[in-house]
């Protein structure tokens, strides 16, 4: 029984360490990254998109970057078609950290299903695009662009429950005790229906 307690936490610790390992990697590898702070998928043609910038190499950053994305969709046969390069920018302001969290307000043309937004940052006063630079290794995080209607009333529910979060729990206990008084008027028969 003792050498699978040892075998199993031995096998925890390597596969956590080892795990460390990669995610810390990877940042010491990106020169800049961009990650999706929220839904890393949109129902909508409108919303907001919060993403973190992180530049580990200052030597990217001037005052001329600006965050912007892409919509793209991968064909059947692996490529991916570009559907819109051109998109609003909003300038990047980086904190003590090196860091900046933008919230872009999104308006597409058109929702397609399948397609997906990827993030960007370019230099206006260099002019060019980080991710077309070979001389700067840029990671980041995408958002699947879907037109399905039901996750869509799901996704609705979820953010009324968050947002108003009083006013969900009261129209919720209300909607209980409607059925309360429902079933209670039925079993006394107070009114013959």
């Amino acid at each position: 029984m003792k050498k699978w307690i040892i075998l199993v936490l031995s096998c925890f610790f390597i596969l956590n360490t080892f795990g460390f390992t990669i995610i810390f990697a990877e940042e010491e590898i990106s020169d800049v990254k961009i990650t999706v702070i929220s839904e890393q998928k949109a129902y909508e043609k409108e919303f907001t998109a919060e993403v973190q910038v992180s530049f580990y190499n200052q030597d990217f950053y001037n005052d001329e970057i600006f965050l912007s994305y892409h919509i793209l969709k991968k064909e059947k046969d692996g490529t991916e078609e570009i559907l819109e390069f051109e998109n609003p920018r909003v300038k990047v302001v980086l904190d003590e950290s090196g860091t900046a969290v933008i919230k872009l307000q999104v308006t597409l043309k058109e929702l397609i299903d399948g397609a997906y937004m990827e993030f960007d940052l370019v230099d206006e006063s260099n002019l060019f695009w980080f991710s077309y630079n070979q001389a700067i290794c840029l990671s980041t995080d995408r958002i699947e662009l879907l037109d399905r209607p039901i996750y869509r009333q799901i996704v609705h529910f979820k953010q009324a429950v968050k947002n108003e979060t009083g006013i969900f729990i009261i129209n919720f206990m209300i909607f209980i005790s409607g059925i309360g008084v429902y079933i209670y008027v039925r079993r006394k028969k107070i009114f013959e229906w």
